[in-house]
């Protein structure tokens, strides 16, 4: 089994210790980052020790799950990469696209894995769909959420739409050309819905839309491409392809593998641990995504105070 220390005690940090847990591929050594009634409740709760130093923690394991952010989020990354620990990074998108860049760097010299937490990338619905996506010519994605006053904090573009924005990568082997983006405020002073359209060498064109204003939680992908077309739900997980035939449209659907997300994320972190295989998502793909996201960005900043002036 392989040892993992765990970073926070917060919900994202409990739940992945259950679902470690429950992979039955990882002995949980410790955690580390988390005050001290909250960590109090994490002894209590999972019986596993209590690091107050970072570097103590890693000492104990051979890979660790950041799921609890903190001011020293990417300098606690890079010292577990220079240490030669395996890391999970949960919340990719909350770092720059210059540390994101640094993490690379240190790859090329560090013989370990680095998984992000791009889980959609996992998503059962996605992987049936995989086989039927050949050179698509043109996605439109949703990835709509019902109004939340906890996240008018967070950007719409790094909180939802970046990670449509992954998959958008994931299925167009292409650099991007161009880059449009509008916005509009609904709730909050920050954009509540967000609308990007991404034009890419070879032709193809991604339409992404993303919001936190919906009467009904919504991710869905509509992929088009020569003679066919797939549609993904990732929220319902479901899939549905179409083939033309001689007079019609043909529509089937496509048999989604059961398969738990959450826990294929933490079963591929321990093959490729294993394995040396490369995650299909990792430092260089979170890279890129976070690179779009802030085109994505600056473009509706400038649109913003255009029509402020």
């Amino acid at each position: 089994m392989i040892k993992i220390g765990i970073t926070g005690a917060g919900t994202t940090s409990k739940t992945h210790i259950r679902q470690l847990l429950e992979t039955g591929l990882f002995e949980i050594v410790g955690f580390s980052g988390a005050d001290v009634p909250a960590a109090r409740n994490m002894i209590k709760e999972f019986n596993i020790p209590y690091y107050s130093s970072f570097n103590e923690l890693m000492g104990k394991c051979e890979a660790i799950d950041f799921a609890g952010t903190s001011p020293a989020y990417f300098e606690d990354i890079c010292s577990a990469i220079k240490s030669s620990k395996h890391a999970l990074i949960t919340y990719p998108y909350y770092l720059k696209t210059n540390e994101l860049k640094a993490i690379n760097n240190l790859l090329k010299e560090a013989d370990v894995v680095v998984q992000t937490g791009y889980t959609e990338r996992f998503n059962p619905a996605f992987i049936s769909a995989r086989p039927y996506v050949d050179n698509p010519t043109f996605i439109d994605t949703a990835r709509l959420v019902q109004y939340s006053p906890q996240n008018d904090h967070i950007s719409v573009i790094y909180d939802l739409m970046i990670k449509d924005i992954d998959i958008v990568l994931a299925l167009i082997k292409s650099n991007v050309k161009k880059i449009s983006a509008n916005a509009v405020s609904i709730v909050h002073e920050n954009p509540d819905m967000v609308s990007a359209r991404i034009e890419f060498d070879n032709g193809s064109i991604a339409n992404l839309t993303a919001g936190r204003v919906s009467e009904m939680n919504i991710r869905k992908a509509r992929v088009y491409q020569n003679q066919s077309y797939v549609f993904i739900d990732f929220y319902e997980k479901w899939v549905k392809c179409s083939a033309k035939s001689s007079e019609h449209l043909d529509f089937e659907d496509i048999h989604v593998v059961k398969l738990n997300d959450a826990l294929q994320q933490f079963s591929t972190f321990a093959h490729c641990i294993a394995t040396g295989a490369e995650p299909p998502a990792n430092a260089e793909t979170a890279y890129y995504a976070t690179d779009i996201a802030n085109h994505i960005s600056e473009k509706i900043k400038l649109r913003t105070n255009i029509f402020s002036d």
